[in-house]
C-alpha cells in the first residue's frame, strides 16, 4: 500500500490546526502535505481508543534514517514536534550502521549511500539516506506477523523507492522534497534476520523512517 504527500504551497494551503489528544494522537482541522505521514506516524506509535477499550500498539523497533544526530542542522520553524518525546524512540541509521549479530540490525548491504539533511519543519523528517545500489537492511525478530511502515522520500531530487521484504513488494514515488508512505504486512519464520531488500526505478531510492509493529494475534 503506498501514498504520495504534495507539498502544501503547490496547493496554496496554509497549515492546519493541529492538538494533541489524550492518546498522544494528533488531531487535525484541515490538510498539508505533512498530516497523512504524521497520522501514519500516531497510527504506529500511539494506543488506540475505541470507547472504552483500549487498543496496544506494540512497536518493538523504530528507525530513523540519515545523518548521525549530533551533526544534524537546527530546525527553524518546527510543526508536528512528536508527541510525548516519542522522537526518541527512534534509532539512528547512518550509512555506517552494518549488521551486527550483538545489535540486531543494520545493513548486510548497501552499496553506496548518501546522507541528507533537509533541516525541514519536523526533527523525524529532516534527514534520510539515499542510493542508487540495491541495499538489504536486516532486523534480527522472532518469529511472527509484523506490519512495516516505511516514510519514503524528502530528499532534494525525485526519489522512486520499492521494497520487497517477506514476499511483499511495495513501491513510492516522492517529488523533491515531498514523501511517501509504505505499509506492507508480512510473516517471518526462521533464525534468519528478517531482510527488507530497497532498490531504485528510474530515481535514487530514499529512505526516512521505518516502523515495525508486531500483530497482536501472534503475540
Amino acid at each position: 500500500e503506498a501514498g504520495a504527500a504534495e507539498p502544501a504551497e503547490d496547493r496554496g494551503a496554509q497549515a492546519p490546526i493541529s492538538y494533541i489528544s489524550h492518546t498522544g494522537r494528533r488531531v487535525f482541522a484541515g490538510k498539508d502535505e505533512l498530516t497523512e505521514i504524521v497520522k501514519a506516524l500516531d497510527d504506529g506509535l500511539f494506543d488506540r481508543y475505541v470507547d472504552n477499550v483500549r487498543g496496544h500498539k506494540i512497536a518493538p523497533y523504530c528507525f530513523s534514517f540519515g545523518v548521525p544526530n549530533g551533526e544534524r542542522k537546527p530546525i527553524a520553524e518546527v510543526r508536528y514536534a512528536p508527541a510525548d518525546q516519542s522522537e526518541k524512540r527512534f534509532l539512528k541509521i547512518t550509512a555506517e550502521s552494518a549488521f551486527r549479530t550483538a545489535v540486531g540490525y543494520g545493513f548486510a548491504a548497501q552499496g553506496t549511500l548518501a546522507a541528507q539533511d533537509g533541516g525541514r519543519t519536523n526533527c523525524l523528517l529532516q534527514d534520510c539516506l539515499c542510493g542508487t545500489d540495491p541495499a538489504a537492511f536486516d532486523v534480527d525478530l522472532p518469529d511472527g506477523r509484523y506490519t512495516l511502515l516505511l516514510v519514503c522520500g524528502g530528499a532534494d531530487q525525485a526519489t522512486e523507492t520499492t521494497v520487497s521484504c517477506g514476499g511483499v513488494t511495495a513501491s513510492a514515488a516522492a517529488k523533491p522534497g515531498c514523501y511517501g508512505l509504505l505499509r506492507m504486512t508480512v510473516s517471518h519464520r526462521g533464525p534468519e534476520p528478517l531482510r527488507l531488500s530497497i532498490t531504485a526505478g528510474g530515481q535514487p531510492w530514499c529512505v526516512n523512517l521505518l516502523l515495525i509493529q508486531k500483530d497482536a494475534a501472534y503475540l
